[in-house]
């Protein structure tokens, strides 16, 4: 909140074994998806146009992945459509190959992302400057508090991302 107007949400949902997701309400998930116990699953993730470029959609992102990883979940998955699929993957998230019509909003081509979240932290899948902003400080936090156990290389590639991250 920033005045008492709310600039940034998202729906983060834990399911057990067996449980239906809300995605399944528009699509099936393919073959070697993830059940929905190693999940969190994501929706309504959104940020108030007045305060869009202001890093919130990071913050959501690096709130979202801690939620996985201190939940014990493995995956994080959510969908997107138009360029928010290029930011989602940009995080380490990753197309499945499903794509649907949301008729709720206008019917838009909305793809399937996942992420298996301890990756992202581990700066897995993305760019320097993008873990630079997204996930440079939960790595410290995740490794302080034994939330992930980096092996050598990680140590070198999140060595180099802390240098490479902030040029340019």
């Amino acid at each position: 909140r920033v005045g008492g107007k709310i600039v940034g949400s998202a729906r983060a949902m834990f399911h057990e074994k067996g449980d239906r997701t809300s995605h399944e309400r528009y699509l099936q998930y393919p073959e070697g998806f993830p059940g929905s116990e190693r999940c969190l699953e994501v929706s309504r993730v959104c940020v108030n146009p007045d305060f869009q470029s202001a890093g919130l959609a990071h913050e959501l992102a690096k709130h979202l992945t801690l939620l996985t990883v201190k939940s014990g979940r493995e995956f994080c998955f959510l969908s997107a459509a138009g360029d928010l699929v290029d930011f989602w993957k940009s995080l380490g998230f990753n197309e499945v190959g499903v794509r649907y019509s949301h008729p709720q909003l206008g019917n838009a081509e909305h793809r399937l992302l996942i992420c298996r979240a301890q990756d992202a932290v581990l700066g897995k899948g993305m760019s320097p400057k993008s873990w630079v902003k997204s996930y440079e400080y939960l790595y410290q936090y995740c490794v302080d508090f034994g939330l992930v156990e980096p092996t050598l290389s990680d140590e070198i590639r999140i060595a180099a991302f802390r240098l490479l991250g902030r040029v340019g």
